[in-house]
């Protein structure tokens, strides 16, 4: 095996263990949760966390994390961490601000908010960012061992406070922003003890070009996001937090099977195209092979989740059957979700202008199926809605690369790609086990 496709097979390997171990713990905290809490309180907790987190998003979060990642893959520039940094704490503090001068509409409109409830999800803006920055800093160098270890211990640490705070000492849904703080805190430890280790190289940025970068990025991201706002609040308009809790099961559930696939995929294409931004035949054979890739692993797990689930769902949330009826129907959103990792494509290659189209594109679908689908299905519909935006958010992507960007897919898998697939793996185990030992 040639060294740069061991270190491409050995990020894949860090990169899909850090999105599937952690979701066991997370799996295992849910249970502790969806025990110990109402369905209710349960859906309300999630819920307000992705409310507050949404906004943040919206106003330039996710921007920043992928420019941080694009542009230390091709440059490593310590000058922009650093201001990054500083602005993602500058959005942290304008969306509190924002959240304590609406907390009374946000309490008329999520039924069971309290100005308590909206102040500790607040909190979580000026700690997410401490791992979402590292991580993007990390992905960015290809240090996927570090986000691995900072990750496996963020979700270790909330597994054993939500034990102790919600489960032993009772202190419910105040007892689990609680956990999440420490876990975060302690994932921001870690990577600061990485930062410590890392080495710059400080390449000159073209300043320009950053900015257009990040000009063409906000405006996609805002498209995106405020889409992903709108969602949220039609999610709490029309569907209440004990149906959301459902939701959130079923959600859980189901990314533990499938989240690790598509988006292991996406975090490592996303680095290893930018460093190979100028080559178009690198990105092509890259991108075809990684995205059919997660495809197979998703079809393939989406069957086994689909005849495990009654026997998960009875054991483990025997409160939540009505989740069950939902399971079918995520497995195949995550499915079109992973031909989503088109978008990375854009970025990584300097051209995220292109995904303004495809962002207007799908915006404008999404609110039309969620407006049309969630208040006549509910939480069916939603997911429908989600399914709908996803598969035109790809193909939508798919074609304008090729005709806009010169850069010609191929997607669909075939019988030699299983083959191929097939002896990669065999080789990916033991890497993946060696890492793990020499790090551990």
């Amino acid at each position: 095996m040639s060294n740069a496709k061991y270190l491409f097979v050995k990020n894949s390997s860090f990169s899909f263990a850090e999105k599937l171990l952690p979701v066991l713990f997370s799996f295992t905290y849910t249970i502790l949760l969806t025990a110990a809490l109402s369905s209710a309180e349960y859906g309300l907790f999630n819920y307000i966390i992705a409310f507050a987190l949404g906004f943040a998003n919206l106003f330039g979060s996710t921007t920043l994390n992928n420019l941080l990642t694009n542009f230390t893959a091709q440059k490593s520039s310590k000058s922009l961490f650093k201001k990054v940094f500083i602005a993602e704490f500058l959005i942290a503090g304008a969306i509190f601000l924002g959240l304590m001068l609406f907390n009374n509409i946000i309490i008329t409109s999520v039924g069971g908010t309290t100005l308590s409830i909206i102040i500790m999800a607040g909190a979580i803006l000026f700690l997410n960012p401490l791992t979402t920055i590292f991580a993007s800093l990390n992905k960015g160098m290809e240090n996927f061992n570090r986000v691995f270890v900072a990750s496996m211990l963020e979700n270790l640490i909330n597994l054993i406070f939500i034990a102790l705070f919600v489960v032993i000492l009772g202190y419910g849904i105040e007892g689990a922003f609680y956990s999440k703080y420490l876990s975060l805190i302690g994932s921001a430890l870690i990577y600061i003890f990485y930062l410590k280790k890392t080495s710059f190289k400080n390449k000159p940025i073209n300043k320009k070009e950053v900015i257009t970068y990040g000009k063409f990025s906000v405006i996609v991201e805002v498209i995106k996001e405020g889409g992903s706002m709108i969602q949220v609040i039609i999610m709490g308009l029309f569907i209440g937090p004990a149906i959301l809790g459902v939701y959130y099961v079923a959600r859980k559930v189901t990314s533990l099977a499938l989240n690790a696939p598509s988006e292991a995929i996406g975090d490592v294409l996303f680095p290893l195209n930018s460093k190979n931004f100028n080559n178009k035949k690198n990105i092509e054979n890259y991108s075809s092979i990684c995205i059919k890739g997660a495809i197979i692993l998703l079809v393939i797990m989406s069957i086994a989740l689909i005849i495990c689930a009654p026997l998960i769902i009875g054991i483990f949330f025997p409160k939540y059957t009505a989740a069950l009826e939902l399971i079918p129907l995520l497995a195949l959103l995550f499915i079109f979700e992973g031909y989503r990792k088109i978008d990375t494509i854009f970025k990584s290659i300097n051209k995220v202008q292109f995904n303004l189209l495809q962002a207007i594109i799908t915006f404008t679908i999404e609110i039309i199926v969620l407006l049309i689908f969630v208040p006549w299905l509910g939480v069916k519909g939603l997911i429908i809605a989600q399914i709908i935006w996803s598969a035109i958010n790809g193909f939508t992507g798919y074609l304008l690369l090729r005709k806009v960007g010169g850069i010609k897919l191929s997607l669909i898998p075939m019988p030699r790609d299983l083959k191929y697939f097939y002896k990669e793996i065999r080789h990916l185990i033991p890497i993946l086990f060696k890492e793990v030992k020499n790090k551990f």
